[in-house]
């Protein structure tokens, strides 16, 4: 039904975090995959419609493997619909899953939320793509779809955000940082001794566990690494995911 293609452009140029990277300057990527429905099935009468999508926190691109799926199946099974699916755009932040990888050893200690929104501004523009384009984000995602809009009004038509992180009071900010993060940071765990323990966290204790079953298989499988030792860990490291919850804390006041 669909061709899909791992991409990888640069990353937005510079920074709004002077320690974003180690050396500060150095350039950035940003790994994502781009499904486009095979040309003979697109339809030149319907609107052509092109999804992105941007995960939260500690989440990449392969939790939308499945709704991807789901949306190309809905989309061609319904040729009646005046708006037909033609490609799906799924990132990874610069410090998440693949693109975290081709950014290794000179990831910083800094990190802006808003930097995703640059970011997912760069590979739309990458890409060119005919039609309307729609901007899905969940958590921290949904918060960058939703200020992409605001530095390029004109790249998405719609936004469609799922739990959003957007804004919050003084109060919502100290209890984030007194109890929220102790208690995120006792609950990741993103190095293991074996595959049986990696599998048995993620199923027992992750954030991910009572995910959909699929979604869950495509997120787990795509994250492992496992190391020449037999030990194994995850593209995703304890530290960046705990860097950017931190980060939601510049959020909160703001809105």
């Amino acid at each position: 039904m669909y061709e899909k293609y791992t991409k990888v452009v640069e990353a937005e140029f510079p920074r709004m975090m002077m320690h974003s990277t180690i050396p500060m300057g150095a350039p950035l990527a940003v790994v994502f995959e781009h499904y486009r429905l095979n040309r003979h099935l697109v339809d030149e009468f319907r609107i052509p419609v092109n999804l992105f999508f941007m995960a939260g926190t500690g989440m990449t691109k392969a939790v939308w493997k499945y709704h991807i799926n789901k949306l190309f199946e809905y989309s061609q099974s319904n040729p009646e619909l005046k708006w037909q699916v033609t490609n799906c755009v799924a990132l990874d932040l610069v410090n998440h899953g693949d693109s975290a990888l081709e950014n290794e050893g000179i990831l910083g200690w800094q990190f802006d939320w808003r930097e995703g929104s640059h970011d997912l501004i760069q590979v739309a523009k990458s890409l060119k793509l005919q039609g309307e384009s729609i901007v899905i984000g969940h958590s921290m995602g949904g918060f960058q779809s939703l200020y992409s809009t605001l530095i390029s009004p004109l790249m998405f038509k719609f936004v469609i955000a799922i739990e959003p992180v957007t804004h919050g009071d003084e109060m919502a900010s100290v209890v984030f940082a007194k109890k929220m993060l102790p208690a995120v940071a006792g609950a990741i765990c993103t190095e293991f001794a074996n595959e049986q323990e990696y599998y048995k966290y993620m199923k027992q204790r992750s954030f991910y566990r009572n995910f959909h079953p699929q979604v869950f298989r495509d997120f787990v499988d795509s994250e492992k690494i496992v190391n020449p030792d037999g030990t194994v860990r995850t593209k995703t490291t304890k530290q960046i995911q705990m860097i950017c919850y931190h980060a939601g804390l510049r959020i909160f006041p703001r809105g």
